[in-house]
Order: C-alpha cells, then structure tokens, then sequence
C-alpha cells in the first residue's frame, strides 16, 4: 500500500503541517528548520514517499480560522472541516 503525503499550509504561510495517511507527523513554521534537506530525506526514507507522492495545498478558510486559534493543527485529517485527498468522505 503506498503512504498518502499532504503538506498543509496556512493560508498566510506561517504554519504548515504534513500529515501521512491521515496523520499528522510533524508541524511548525518551516518543518525540518535549518535541517531540511535531512528532514525530508528522513521522512522520505521512513514512509517510502518521493517529492512527487507529496500533495501541497493550502488549508480551507474553516480550517485555517480554527489553525489560528488553536496554534496547531489536530491530530489527524478527519477531525478537520475542509477536504483533503485522502480523507474518507471528503477528498
């Protein structure tokens, strides 16, 4: 079964979060920062994903809102209102 990869990001470009399979992995401001090259090669390595598995989009406005006031991102990508690929019923 191949890893489904989306790298969210909010709508002015200050938070951005992947998730891999419907899971969140890892987020923050920039995600491997002053490490990215090792940082993707990692998470590339791990869960047998290449640049071109990877979706990038930005976050809906419901789910940005809610970004904004929580600070972070839910655990995974079915407790948010927007759709993604990859989420039952939504994507």
């Amino acid at each position: 079964m191949k890893n489904e990869a989306i790298l969210l990001h909010s709508k002015d470009g200050d938070w951005e979060g992947l998730f891999i399979n419907g899971q969140l992995i890892d987020e923050g401001h920039e995600l491997g920062e002053g490490r990215k090259e090792y940082f993707w090669l990692n998470i590339g390595a791990k869960y047998q994903i290449t640049g071109d598995d990877l979706v990038t989009m930005e976050v809906a406005a419901e789910d940005d809102n809610q970004l904004a006031d929580l600070g972070t991102f839910p655990s995974s990508l079915a407790e948010m209102i927007g759709k993604y690929p990859g989420t039952p019923g939504k994507g």
